[in-house]
């Protein structure tokens, strides 16, 4: 009985954490995009030397693995938040 009592509590609790998490997920991964975008023009000005593209190029490179990690983490929260939805 106490159980039935606290869990919707407990659920109410863990919705609201998850929303205000997807919300600053939501707010990095447009941060990450906004890098990404300025990397690729920088990568596609002609001004650079070799070395100054390559620098960029792993910048870009470990950016895109930063936007892939954001977009997984935000897509996990999304599912955990529709699963307790069904609760």
């Amino acid at each position: 009985m106490i159980g039935s009592l606290v869990l919707p509590l407990i659920l109410r609790f863990y919705r609201k954490r998850t929303k205000k998490q997807i919300k600053q997920k939501k707010s990095e991964l447009e941060d990450i995009k906004q890098t990404r975008v300025s990397l690729q023009n920088r990568v596609n000005s002609e001004g650079l030397t070799d070395s100054e593209k390559e620098t960029t190029k792993e910048a870009l490179v470990e950016n895109l693995e930063n936007e892939a990690k954001a977009r997984f983490k935000l897509l996990t929260q999304k599912a955990s938040l529709a699963f307790y939805k069904f609760f």
